[in-house]
């Protein structure tokens, strides 16, 4: 990691692991760019600026050699540093590589100008193919309001991707490289459908989070249903409801089933000024917790019918609740791919 320390811009363009980390999503969370953004914040606006190019650089025509993809990194380092003179020059090179190059040349530009605004807001392209594409190259977390209505939440060096006639077309599809939150907005005549990392997402209207990883992908379900399947099967979905997600490892193909790994209250009115429970059966409990997060919790009631519980819950996570409720009647639970199982031997 220390190599990286003195890379300039060149540099990380054209190192190969930094553009295989760029093209697998650039999610910082698990990566050593994280460790050495923490090391070396000073480098981040680099970083950020290396992302946007390589993931441009990656929709240039295919023909293009290396040779030539290093000469062409070269002109733009020089553009940036020579605006003016070399940006001219390359409006002359470029010529004839029609739309590829021009992304290329309006990321080279967009940087000579825009810095500052670079900086601090999201960059949002019309390809060739009409399809509209906006990368959060900001710090924090970007809201964005599709054509339908629908938000996204889309977090930093990601990106997402829709048709220009999205609003006007049969199905509502989005590509997603990186991770973003949906709040979807329903409309029975048109799914909604996420593709990111070798699945598909696809809803009517909900609200979910897609983490598309170096290994792996996933989908956490917040309300609502969400039909998750590999690309190309989705006719073979797993349904999530409110609390579950879905996890696909690519290397293995395999599309599995689990709990979230921070439950949120779906139901507020279920623990609405009932978060102190004062001498009360503890299978109501349970089944007030069950109700406020939609999550399947089973348990035997005959053996518990003797147990009675005074606990002051707050704002604690889900699984902290249940530790302490089952602590207090001496009982343990055993999480499953959807649902909870308690296990007690009763109360005397």
């Amino acid at each position: 990691m220390e190599k990286y320390t003195n890379y300039r811009l060149e540099d990380f363009l054209l190192d190969d692991a930094f553009r295989e980390w760029v093209h697998s999503g650039a999610v910082l969370t698990g990566s050593i760019w994280e460790e050495f953004l923490w090391k070396y914040p000073e480098k981040k606006e680099i970083i950020d600026q290396a992302v946007v190019l390589v993931g441009t650089w990656k929709r240039l025509p295919s023909a293009l050699s290396d040779k030539q993809m290093h000469r062409d990194i070269d002109a733009i380092l020089g553009a940036i540093e020579k605006p003016r003179k070399a940006v001219r020059l390359l409006r002359y090179r470029w010529m004839g590589y029609a739309a590829g190059f021009a992304l290329l040349l309006s990321a080279a530009v967009y940087f000579l100008g825009n810095r500052q605004l670079w900086q601090e807001k999201a960059a949002a392209v019309l390809t060739a193919q009409g399809d509209i594409e906006v990368f959060n190259a900001e710090k924090a977390d970007r809201i964005i309001t599709l054509p339908d209505g629908s938000l996204v939440r889309l977090s930093p060096g990601s990106q997402i991707t829709y048709s220009s006639a999205f609003a006007d077309l049969g199905l509502r599809n989005v590509n997603l490289i990186g991770e973003a939150f949906f709040e979807v907005k329903r409309d029975t005549l048109r799914p909604f459908s996420v593709y990111s990392g070798g699945i598909t997402t696809r809803v009517l209207g909900t609200s979910f989070t897609v983490r598309a990883g170096a290994k792996d992908v996933s989908v956490t379900v917040n309300t609502g249903k969400v039909a998750v399947s590999r690309s190309g099967r989705e006719s073979e979905p797993l349904v999530l409801t409110p609390n579950q997600k879905a996890v696909y490892v690519a290397a293995e193909q395999k599309l599995t089933k689990a709990l979230a790994e921070v439950p949120v209250i779906v139901s507020q009115e279920e623990l609405k000024g009932r978060f102190a429970f004062d001498g009360e059966p503890a299978g109501k409990i349970f089944q007030a917790l069950e109700k406020a997060y939609r999550i399947s919790i089973q348990f035997d009631e005959a053996r518990l019918k003797d147990c009675y519980v005074t606990l002051p819950f707050r704002e604690e996570p889900f699984y902290r609740k249940l530790d302490i409720l089952c602590r207090t009647i001496g009982a343990t639970y055993q999480v499953t791919d959807d649902g909870v199982i308690i296990e007690s031997k009763g109360c005397e």
